[in-house]
């Protein structure tokens, strides 16, 4: 298996795209995944300079990707890199998931980022914790992040006491 930067079309991501949408747990979250919007996220990883889409090949088929944004750090004048949505097919995981990493890793050395940051969702998959375990074998556990839906959200006093600073 094989690792390449890509930048192009996108379509014949669909299929994997599927794949992706079939085992993403999105309902508890209170979204309805689009393929088609999720391809034109894949088109724009692939496409803008400040983005990299990495697909996993096997035998002249696309069975994997991981997306990639450079941003300015905020906090001084370093660059930093953030995972996308990464997936790969499950008869083909295993060390290919190291693969993609490893090629983030490169473009994230050639763009000048001082740091790389990787999410694992609850979203993505039922293997959030597995996710987990795989980085922090060299990875230092960085940031929680939680979602609520809007229209969930009571009133500022049902939610927050008053803030005292």
């Amino acid at each position: 298996m094989e690792a390449l930067r890509y930048n192009g079309p996108v379509e014949f991501m669909r299929p994997i795209a599927e794949a992706w949408r079939t085992e993403a747990k999105a309902e508890p979250f209170g979204f309805e995944i689009e393929t088609d919007r999720f391809l034109e996220t894949l088109h724009d990883l692939a496409n803008h300079p400040d983005n990299v889409l990495i697909l996993l090949g096997h035998e002249g088929r696309c069975v994997g990707f991981m997306g990639g944004v450079l941003f300015d750090s905020p906090v001084n004048r370093s660059k930093c890199v953030q995972d996308k949505y990464w997936f790969v097919l499950p008869r083909h995981r295993g060390a290919s998931v190291l693969k993609l990493k490893r090629a983030l890793e490169d473009w994230a050395r050639e763009k000048g980022a001082t740091h790389l940051l990787m999410s694992a969702s609850m979203f993505a998959s039922d293997k959030h914790d597995r996710v987990c375990k795989l980085y922090e074998r060299s990875m230092t556990k960085f940031e929680t992040t939680y979602i609520q839906l809007i229209d969930a959200i009571g009133t500022e006093s049902e939610n927050h006491r008053s803030a005292k600073y």
